[in-house]
C-alpha cells in the first residue's frame, strides 16, 4: 500500500506525483506479467490529473475517483476480464 497520508487535501499535481511514484516503486519489484498493468495505470494517473487539475481532495477521494476512471477506461478499451482483474489487483496492492 502507498505511503500517502489519507487526511491531507492534495491538489491534482501532488496526488499525481505521489501516485506515479508509488506505482513506479512497485514496478521495480513486480513480476513480469504485471508490467502491462502498471503500464496501463500510470498514464491514467496523468490523464486524471489533467481532467481534475483544480480539484483538492483527500488521498482516499483521489483513489476513489481514480478507480472509477480506471474502470471506465477499461470498459471503453474493451479490456478482457482477466486483464481487468490484473489491473485492479495491482491497483489494490499499490494504492489500497
Amino acid at each position: 500500500m502507498s505511503n500517502l497520508t489519507a487526511d491531507l487535501n492534495l491538489e491534482a499535481t501532488q496526488w499525481s506525483t505521489q501516485t506515479v511514484s508509488a506505482l513506479k516503486q512497485y514496478e521495480q519489484s513486480c513480476a513480469d506479467d504485471q508490467l502491462f498493468y502498471i503500464g496501463y495505470l500510470i498514464p491514467l494517473v496523468e490523464r486524471l490529473e489533467l481532467e481534475d487539475e483544480s480539484l483538492q481532495a483527500t488521498v482516499e477521494q483521489w483513489h476513489t475517483n481514480y478507480r472509477g476512471y480506471v474502470e471506465q477506461c477499461m470498459a471503453e478499451d474493451n479490456m478482457s476480464a482477466s486483464d481487468r482483474q490484473g489491473v485492479l489487483q495491482v491497483f489494490t496492492e499499490v494504492l489500497g
